[in-house]
């Protein structure tokens, strides 16, 4: 199984037009992205209570190249930026497959996605999605991959029963939100192969 997820698995850059008419272009990330990550992160954190941290709590960059590490191809990982196509370089949305640094873990994918307040509900996050998820089935060495939803997020939790994820937890009151309250983190899963099975 650890040499499996050592081997890159394709994956072919697309532009999508999405329901308002703009197009984007989505391609794959690696470490090289982790400058206009961070920005990304930097830009976006305000505007979604879903991020698991405050625009202050912004790392440098040495942390995005970790963290775009964990999704990079020769670790076996996935990591699906998406760019307006009139403003090349500027992420608007991504979705990450990351690996576990553990063996016993090998096949299993953590899903990470946010996108930019002007970019959200007009299909970018499904799109995004959807091809990761393709992307994952596809290839032999990916067995399930995970992901944590706040209990706040129903059009996310939607989303992804729609995409055959399935809860199977619930860590009470795991996040606390700028205004003081305390909310759910639920866990949903999908099996998409048998991997090391």
């Amino acid at each position: 199984m650890g040499t499996e997820m050592k081997q890159v698995f394709p994956f072919e850059d697309r532009t999508l037009t999405l329901r308002d008419g703009r197009r984007v272009r989505v391609r794959r990330g690696g470490v090289g992205d982790a400058v206009a990550f961070r920005e990304y992160i930097f830009r976006v954190s305000p505007t979604s209570d879903q991020i698991g941290l405050y625009q202050n709590e912004v790392g440098p960059i040495e942390d995005y190249e970790r963290q775009m590490r964990r999704a990079d191809p020769v670790t076996g990982g996935l990591s699906l930026l998406a760019e307006c196509e009139d403003v090349p370089g500027v992420i608007i949305a991504d979705c990450c497959l990351n690996t576990f640094p553990r063996r016993k873990l090998g096949g299993v994918l953590i899903l990470g996605i946010l996108c930019d307040e002007a970019w959200r509900g007009v299909g970018l996050g499904r799109a995004l999605l959807e091809a990761s998820l393709v992307w994952a089935r596809a290839n032999p060495a990916v067995r399930r991959v995970e992901l944590g939803v706040l209990e706040t997020n129903p059009g996310a939790i939607a989303l992804y029963e729609s995409l055959g994820f399935v809860a199977e937890g619930r860590a009470r009151a795991r996040f606390l939100q700028e205004d003081g309250s305390l909310v759910d983190d639920l866990s949903m899963a999908l099996d998409v192969g048998s991997a090391g099975g």
